[in-house]
């Protein structure tokens, strides 16, 4: 199985898919791997990743975690094959790939700065906030930040497999809502918190935050009356 590693498309708005439930909007991104990699029966990973120390996952096994080299962000393997997609649970088939665990945080943002020389024109590092997803980044941003870290922004459909997996639950974590398993206002929230902060609300390729928190970017196109886009 050779995972395909997305071209960034669009931030996780400041993730990219599943929930219209992502709530402060602040945009911000989380990306997808690019390029290839063949992990099924092996330990190897891409060029310029490593395997995350934190991965608890055999390779080629759902949730096999890798680390970039570039920014630090752990991405998890959503393998490919047919998943339940949108409201009417329509089976789509998607390739494997790999997508960012959280959405890109302010401390990862300010390295890609610093690194690069770019100029965002909204986003700006605020001090103890390293932590919290980047926000006020625009699509520009985000594509420019998955280019030069070697990845890129998820598809809506890759965006909400990650999320939901393969069943076609409404939640990441089940068919229930919990309030304690994401970051809004009925759990408590009075703004964007640091990522990973309800690793109970989990998708079954172990990605976070992919309900509340912030909107993200996807790759795919606004269409109206759809869902779909960033």
């Amino acid at each position: 199985m050779r995972p395909e590693f997305v071209r960034v498309g669009s931030w996780r708005l400041c993730l990219c898919v599943l929930a219209a439930g992502v709530l402060f909007v602040c945009v911000g991104p989380r990306v997808a791997a690019a390029g290839g990699a063949h992990v099924e029966g092996s330990a190897e990973v891409p060029p310029g990743f490593q395997v995350s120390p934190s991965n608890t996952r055999a390779p080629g096994e759902a949730g096999f975690t890798i680390v970039s080299e570039i920014d630090g962000m752990e991405l998890v393997l959503v393998p490919g094959g047919t998943f339940l997609y949108g409201e009417d649970l329509i089976a789509c088939d998607l390739p494997s790939f790999y997508i960012d665990k959280h959405e890109v945080t302010n401390d990862q943002f300010a390295r890609f700065v610093a690194a690069t020389g770019y100029a965002p024109r909204r986003w700006h590092y605020v001090e103890g906030r390293g932590k919290h997803p980047a926000v006020n980044v625009s699509l520009l941003d985000a594509e420019a930040y998955a280019a030069w870290a070697g990845r890129a922004i998820p598809t809506e459909g890759q965006w909400e497999k990650a999320a939901r997996g393969t069943d076609g639950r409404p939640y990441p974590w089940g068919s229930e809502w919990l309030d304690t398993h994401a970051i809004t206002p009925e759990g408590g929230a009075r703004g964007d918190v640091p990522v990973g902060s309800a690793p109970q609300g989990a998708s079954p390729y172990g990605a976070l935050d992919m309900v509340g928190n912030v909107w993200e970017w996807t790759a795919s196109p606004y269409r109206e009356g759809s869902d779909e886009g960033g």
